[in-house]
């Protein structure tokens, strides 16, 4: 347990990477466009049904 520390920044610092390779490949633009135009979530049981 004594490693969890520094795991966990592991994990922190690879996920902040991960964020701003994201930012770098779309425009913040171009997310708002996609949050905008994709289709509604259907929720789990209607996900199940289909």
């Amino acid at each position: 347990m004594s490693d969890t520390p520094d795991i966990l920044k592991k994990i922190i610092a690879r996920k902040r990477e991960e964020i701003a390779e994201g930012l770098r490949s779309v425009s913040l633009t171009e997310m708002a466009e996609r949050a905008r135009t994709t289709a509604p979530c259907r929720g789990f049981v209607q996900s199940m049904r289909d």
